[in-house]
């Protein structure tokens, strides 16, 4: 995902964790455009549709753009 700002990387995985998805491994990356890719591996339940958990994350103010893969 892409996150705009930050400072913000911290709320966004606490949100993330609160809908009881499991980060197991993050790598974060300065992008040119001072945006900054935040990419992880994540467990969820099977409960959790994978368009589910795009909507959660997507829609997050924070969030400038989200990729989801299961």
């Amino acid at each position: 995902m892409i996150v705009r700002n930050r400072d913000a990387i911290p709320c966004v995985l606490d949100a993330i964790e609160k809908q009881q998805i499991t980060i197991e491994n993050i790598r974060i990356k300065d992008l040119k455009d001072q945006t900054h890719l935040v990419d992880l591996k994540a467990r969820a339940s099977y409960k959790h549709t994978t368009v589910d958990v795009y909507r959660h994350i997507s829609g997050m103010d924070e969030v400038a753009a989200a990729e989801v893969e299961s």
